[in-house]
């Protein structure tokens, strides 16, 4: 299987970088990844696992700073996460911030399972 680097020849692929990682069982609320420094990238591709027992919500965001508490919503890239189930998110130069993240919704009601993003970014 051939890794990223020889599917794109000249391109520098991070990486994968933990920048959320959830308790069992979240409480509902919205909460917030690890901003990303996009600034000398052209993608950031986040896999988002969910293993707990409800979907989740997650909705890409952008900041001209490294604060994902002032960022606002990145228009268009938003995703549903099935219950066990994997999405990948991808923010590319159209979407360009130089800081982005994810902001995850936990709705109300989980039992058990837990929410991890993991990102990498592509030069």
């Amino acid at each position: 299987m051939a890794n990223l680097g020889e599917l794109l020849p000249g391109a520098v692929v991070s990486a994968a970088t933990k920048v959320f990682a959830s308790q069992a069982a979240p409480t509902a609320g919205t909460y917030y990844s690890v901003m990303v420094d996009f600034t000398a990238a052209t993608h950031v591709i986040y896999q988002v696992t969910n293993t707990c027992d409800q979907p989740v919500t997650v909705q890409a965001i952008g900041n001209l700073t490294n604060n994902n508490t002032t960022a606002g919503l990145i228009d268009g890239v938003i995703a549903v996460v099935p219950v066990n189930g994997i999405v990948l998110v991808q923010i590319d130069l159209d979407d360009w911030t130089p800081y982005n993240g994810l902001q995850i919704i936990i709705p109300a009601g989980i039992t058990l399972g837990t929410v991890v993003i993991n990102a990498i970014t592509r030069s």
